[in-house]
This record gives structure tokens, C-alpha cells and sequence, in this order.
């Protein structure tokens, strides 16, 4: 499929106008279709000894999950909301760090302890509602305790079966995210593009500040390049998050050897690059 061909596809897909804007990111729309694309490829040509390891199909079911946040990422800049795709951006980065590190090791030793990661977390969930329960009326309290234990058996039918699937955990999953960024060698991004892009999803007050001090400032002008600044510094995020979805793709076609594939990911890689390189001297002080 032709790249005008495949940028037409997913504005169908996502029900969007072709706008110059939509055209403009055409770069990363290629290159997470092509990259996805080979994978489930090569996937599909996998002889029966390839399937048997137990997380290859799991991590390629998160592989697509991740591909959809991305490509959402993009959707939500090309509409108007850069702040919003600054939010998505964060979740498709942080759920391709999760793929990197599932691989980076022994992938279904890891897998298991991402797992079980979960399920140790909705312990604690149903633990704290419990808790806060005794403080409702009667009536509210024998409901929320019914559901609190729908979930709390939900939890363990789940942790059951997928122990049968990949057996019991042998290894902890590192709780703390700055942790996974380092241990695949994502430690500088943590710190620098990580952090930026919890921004809008803590709600912190960076752009108010921005804005309030443009306000005081009093040039139309100084606001105008703080915007444009701020546009482009969104539009940087949205890259880096495909960019981090490819790098996972990578290193999934790379752990598994699937034929033909890894060297598509790679010239996907190179491109989105070379688009991010050529943003970042438009970020300005917006960075």
C-alpha cells in the first residue's frame, strides 16, 4: 500500500477529515501501520515449535493494544487537542517500556511477574474498598461488599487460569516505572520526556504558569510563540511515543526472529527519527 494510500486508510479507520494537518504526520502513520503490519506477518508464518513459547501471543496482543494508543495519540493531536495527546502519548510510552522489559529478560519469567504484578494490585484495590465500606450506610455497604468480592473472586479465577498458561511467578516485577525506563536503558528518557508528559496528566501547572506569565508579559507576540512552541513541543511527544511503540516492535521481531520483519521496523524507526530531529529545533523554550 502506497503512503498516501495507507494516511487515506487510517483517517477512514478513525473517521477524519484528510486535513494538510492529518497529511503533515504522515510519517508516523506509515510507520506504525507498516511496523504492525510485519509483525502480524511474520507472526502468521510461525511454525508450530515458535508458537509453544507461551508469551509470544500475549506480547503481540499488547503490541496491538499499544498500537492502538499511539495511533490515538495522532488522532488526538491532528483534531485540535495537543494537550490530550500529550496524555495518550504517555500511555503508549509507558505500555512500550512494558514490552521492552518483558523482552529485555526472560520473557516468560517476566511476563508471569507482570502478571501477577496485577493481580497482587487488585488485592490491595479490593483490601482499601473493604476498608472504606465500613464507613457507608447499611444498605450501600452490604452492596459495595457484594462487588467487592465479585472482584476480589474474578481476580483469583483469573490468576488461576493464567497460571496454568504460564505457571507460577518466579521473579518480582520492578513496582516503580522510573525502574523499567532504566533497566532497558530509558533511564536519561524517564527523567527528561517521561517526565514532561505526566504534565498534563497530573494536571500539573506548567502551561497555566506559561500562559499567565505571556498574559503578564502583554506581547501578543511572546503569547504566539509560546503557543507555537508548546504545539510543537505536543507534536514532539506524539513522535516519541511511536517512536518507543517501534522500538518495542523491534525488539519483539528481534527476540523471536521473525524473517523479514525486523528490517522494515528499522527503516520505520530512521523515519520517525529524522521527523523528530527536524522538530526539535522548532520547539524553542517551549521544551
Amino acid at each position: 500500500m502506497s503512503g498516501g494510500a495507507v494516511v487515506r486508510s487510517f483517517a477512514k479507520r478513525h473517521s477524519l477529515v484528510l486535513t494538510p494537518i492529518l497529511r503533515s504526520l504522515s510519517v508516523p502513520i506509515r510507520s506504525l501501520a507498516n511496523a504492525m503490519s510485519a509483525c502480524d506477518d511474520a507472526y502468521s508464518k510461525l511454525d508450530e515449535k515458535a508458537l509453544s513459547d507461551p508469551a509470544i501471543g500475549i506480547l503481540l496482543t499488547m503490541l496491538h493494544r499499544n498500537f492502538e494508543h499511539a495511533e490515538a495519540a495522532i488522532v488526538t493531536f491532528s483534531t485540535g487537542n495537543g494537550s490530550s495527546a500529550e496524555v495518550v502519548a504517555r500511555a503508549a510510552s509507558e505500555a512500550s517500556v512494558v514490552i521492552l522489559y518483558i523482552l529485555a529478560g526472560d520473557r516468560v519469567a517476566r511476563m508471569r511477574a507482570h502478571l501477577e504484578h496485577y493481580f497482587s494490585g487488585v488485592d490491595d484495590q479490593v483490601r482499601r474498598w473493604k476498608c472504606e465500606i465500613e464507613k457507608l450506610p447499611r444498605e450501600a455497604m452490604d452492596l459495595h461488599d457484594r462487588c467487592a468480592e465479585q472482584r476480589k473472586n474474578s481476580n483469583n479465577a483469573m490468576r488461576t487460569a493464567m497460571r496454568r498458561v504460564l505457571g507460577a511467578p518466579t521473579e518480582s516485577w520492578p513496582k516503580q516505572v522510573a525502574a523499567r525506563f532504566d533497566q532497558v536503558g530509558l533511564g536519561i528518557d524517564y527523567r527528561t520526556v517521561y517526565a514532561r508528559l505526566g504534565s498534563e496528566t497530573h494536571a500539573d501547572a506548567e502551561e497555566t504558569v506559561r500562559f499567565v506569565l505571556g498574559k503578564i508579559h502583554g506581547d501578543s507576540k511572546v503569547l504566539e510563540a509560546m503557543a507555537l512552541e508548546t504545539t510543537y513541543f505536543s507534536l514532539y511527544l506524539v513522535h516519541y511515543s511511536v517512536l518507543l511503540f517501534l522500538q518495542a516492535a523491534r525488539a519483539y521481531a528481534t527476540s523471536y526472529a521473525l524473517t523479514g520483519c525486523v528490517d522494515i521496523i528499522a527503516k520505520a524507526v530512521s523515519n520517525v527519527e529524522s521527523e523528530i530531529l527536524k522538530l526539535i529545533p522548532l520547539m524553542g523554550a517551549g521544551a
